[in-house]
């Protein structure tokens, strides 16, 4: 099952996305960095707008993105050509066949994981590139009952077929396999700011006010539950 929601990402926006910012944050009060220097790892750069502010919060650090898309690669080199930094690098690659024997002080996978069928084969294979007290920072659609779906859908709009991307496993899956070695963080993303459904997109997500609160929804009828999940090793 194939995904091509990097459509989206190819119109090149600047700004950070509400919930990058918080990964902002999140990073500047859990990331202990020695000398200023970590080895941080982003898995899939997107338009490289997060990248970008990686980049200049950590000037001493070595940063690494694997992306999968050469357009994606592409737009994020031309971001980062605006700066000076002689140790970020993009690697275009499918993160599944990635492998390296080099420790990550942090890894950073913001809506990668809901693309898997098995994303907890594929976080647990992330998990053994980190440093002993390095942290793993996934963001995504994640289930928030004891319920797992996998959602494939088909753009009418294009010819590209059936595709995944908004499969969705349990908050509960992640602590059963991971909180006997990993102290486990979970933050609900409560999104504050009205998006407009984008008449053109379908796959674009926007927000719906629901019992006085923002919800962000797919396709005009799938609530999307957002989480920051933080696992660092005991």
């Amino acid at each position: 099952m194939k995904n091509l929601q990097i459509e989206t990402y190819k119109q090149n926006e600047h700004q950070l996305k509400e919930h990058q910012k918080i990964t902002l944050n999140i990073l500047s009060e859990r990331l202990k960095i020695n000398s200023g220097k970590a080895n941080i790892l982003e898995i899939g750069c997107a338009n490289g707008n997060l990248l970008l502010e990686l980049a200049k919060r950590y000037p001493l650090s070595h940063i690494l993105s694997v992306e999968i898309s050469s357009k994606l690669c592409e737009i994020s080199r031309e971001k980062l050509a605006q700066i000076n930094h002689p140790s970020v690098n993009i690697i275009e690659q499918d993160i599944t066949s990635y492998c390296t024997n080099t420790k990550f002080d942090c890894i950073i996978a913001e809506g990668v994981h809901s693309v898997f069928d098995d994303p907890i084969s594929e976080i647990s294979r992330w998990l053994s590139f980190l440093k002993k007290d390095g942290i793993l920072l996934l963001f995504g659609l994640f289930a928030p009952e004891q319920l797992e779906y996998k959602f494939h859908y088909k753009n009418l709009q294009n010819d590209f077929g059936w595709e995944s991307g908004f499969n969705a496993i349990s908050t509960d899956s992640i602590n059963q396999k991971f909180a006997s070695d990993y102290d486990i963080t979970t933050l609900p993303f409560n999104i504050t700011i009205d998006l407009p459904k984008v008449k053109n997109n379908p796959i674009k997500t926007h927000t719906v006010d629901l019992n006085g609160k923002k919800n962000l929804v797919l396709a005009g009828s799938l609530i999307l539950t957002m989480y920051h999940i933080i696992l660092k090793k005991k």
